[in-house]
């Protein structure tokens, strides 16, 4: 939930999640299909609260969560109201994802950053703990956040360039992502970092979309025990 790539390609894009958490958080569980109110989804679940970080809906439509909106906020003194990563589960449940985040109730939730990508549009979402925020992205172009939380603002930078000069090559296969996030393993601001035994890196997930066969290949690396999982689902259209 702390870093988020996106990268076009000829016959359809890649959505890649870098999850940045406390090591001894308990173990999330590997991606899964469930079921919704409307639609079937599949995400990883954290236990903690039952929540995620990201999730793909049936029709194809995705959500990836990082912490914090446009900078680094102070954490609420009490309890919020409700795990960001509830919010994502009910949000894969919506067919129009700009009226339903207009309509959402997230007064009392903790700042972040949503990343949004349906079948016609990619969108970056904001809420700062007062307002919400749509912006539209061109999906023609490769994008890439990170955590306004966990990465401050030279370091975003320096990712970014980093990123930018990976892109500069043709990204044909999901290895090729995940080599990049290893070549630039730094302990505090690498794409895949170890801060001691208060934050690491704890997966890797990777979405690529195949529009010519209307289907998505969810690649899932579990970076503490080196477990993987890949499935293929079918994407519908309504």
């Amino acid at each position: 939930m702390c870093t988020v790539i996106y990268i076009p390609t000829e016959k359809g894009s890649y959505l890649c999640s870098v999850r940045d958490e406390n090591p001894f958080r308990e173990r999330a569980l590997f991606p899964e299909e469930m079921s919704g109110e409307k639609y079937r989804f599949w995400a990883p679940i954290d236990p903690k609260a039952g929540g995620t970080w990201w999730t793909i809906n049936q029709l194809g439509n995705t959500l990836i969560l990082l912490n914090g909106a446009f900078n680094n906020h102070l954490p609420n003194t009490r309890l919020y109201r409700k795990s960001r990563g509830l919010i994502i589960k009910e949000l894969s449940q919506e067919t129009n994802l700009h009226e339903a985040w207009t309509q959402i109730n997230l007064n009392d939730i903790e700042p972040f950053t949503l990343i949004l990508k349906s079948q016609n549009e990619l969108v970056e979402c904001r809420w700062n703990g007062q307002s919400k925020f749509w912006k539209k992205i061109d999906q023609e172009q490769a994008h890439i956040w990170s955590s306004a939380t966990l990465y401050p603002l030279e370091a975003r930078r320096q990712r970014e360039l980093l990123f930018y000069d990976f892109i500069s090559k043709p990204v044909s296969k999901t290895q090729d992502i995940e080599d990049f996030l290893f070549q630039h393993s730094e302990p505090s601001n690498g794409f895949i970092m170890h801060r001691f035994e208060e934050m690491r890196s704890l997966s890797i997930s990777i979405v690529a979309f195949d529009q010519i066969v209307s289907n998505a290949e969810i690649y899932y690396h579990d970076l503490l025990d080196g477990k993987k999982n890949i499935q293929t689902i079918q994407l519908t259209t309504i």
